[in-house]
This record gives structure tokens, sequence and C-alpha cells, in this order.
């Protein structure tokens, strides 16, 4: 399976798939336009063939969504897209590894101290705590601590999240995963790895 898969996987932790009868319509909801339009809209057209649409809704997000039938896709790639974000675990590390960025790149922040030098935090939110588990303990093995904290109110929603304390361990973070370059936030990743004072 291709790492683009896993990588839409982890991005559609701020997304969706529908199923009916033999059509998937996925669709991912998010503040940067830029980052659809430049970087999910290609994987979603390469992999359904299809020209995904982008939309903003009256609350100000963007809704990028495509509409595909699965008898197009590979099974393993159908099976991945469909499965609960809590079940899905993949076995090769640089599948593990992209499903990190995607879902960092949906679902992370970065927190920065105006007072502490070094209080310098990765921060991922997601209501299943499994699948903060799972990233927690994968990026251990990276030698890249992480905490879990939660449940915390969201609204109607109760959520939990994943937090790397400490500049170095942030800096190890981001230079595995290496954040899309379109990224919102890429001013902060800069001041932090020392680009921009």
């Amino acid at each position: 399976m291709d790492s683009s898969v896993a990588y839409l996987k982890g991005v559609l932790a701020d997304g969706h798939v529908y199923e009916r009868n033999d059509s998937l319509r996925i669709v991912v909801r998010q503040n940067d336009k830029e980052w659809l339009k430049n970087v999910i809209s290609p994987i979603l057209q390469n992999l359904t063939g299809k020209n995904p649409k982008i939309l903003q809704t009256k609350d100000g997000i963007y809704t990028l969504w495509v509409y595909t039938n699965k008898k197009h896709l590979p099974n393993d790639v159908v099976e991945t897209l469909l499965a609960p974000l809590e079940s899905v675990d993949f076995e090769k590390e640089g599948d593990k590894l992209s499903f990190v960025k995607g879902f960092f790149e949906a679902e992370g922040s970065i927190y920065i101290s105006k007072n502490k030098a070094n209080d310098i935090r990765i921060i991922m939110y997601q209501k299943y705590p499994q699948v903060l588990t799972r990233i927690r303990d994968f990026l251990r093995v990276y030698g890249i601590p992480g905490e879990i904290y939660g449940p915390y109110r969201n609204g109607k929603n109760t959520i939990y999240r994943l937090i790397i304390f400490h500049r170095k361990n942030s800096i190890k973070f981001l230079e595995i995963i290496n954040p899309n370059p379109l990224l919102k936030y890429n001013a902060k990743i800069d001041f932090i790895s020392g680009k921009c004072t």
C-alpha cells in the first residue's frame, strides 16, 4: 500500500469517509485552504482519478470532498479508509510515520511559551485515546516522550491530548515527521529550529 494512504488516514482524523452501496465520499475539513488545495487534493485526485471540490462552510471552515467508486480502489485501500481510526495500526515503519504526519497536520498544534525559552510543546488532539496511545508508543521508539491527558470537554465532545514537552523533544519530532511547508504554523517551526529570530 502506498504511504500516501497511511498519510491520508491520519489526515482523516479530522474528516470522514461515507460509504453508500459501491460509492465512497471522502471529506476533510480544515481552516487551511492552501494545505487542502495543494497537499490533500492531489493525493485524493491521484487515488480516485477525480478532481476534489473545496467549499467554505458558514462557520468559515473549508471542506474538501470527492466521490469515488469502491471498485476503482484496491481492497486494502478501501479497508483502510473505512476502518475506525482507533483500530488502524500500520505494520511498516514508513506507513506509521506517514500516519503520524497526517494526523499531526490535521489535529496538531505547536505551543511556544513567551516567558520560558524551552517551554515548547507539540500537542495532538483526539476523542479516541487509543489513537494517541499508539502514536505515543511509536514515538517513544525514536526517543520522543509524550504524555496523554484528559478527558476534557470540548463543546459537546470529549477529547484527549497527547503532549510532547520541551524544545529538544519538539525539534526531534518535527525533524522526524517533517511537516508540510504549506502549514499555517511554519513560522513557529522556523522559530523553534532557529531559522529565524
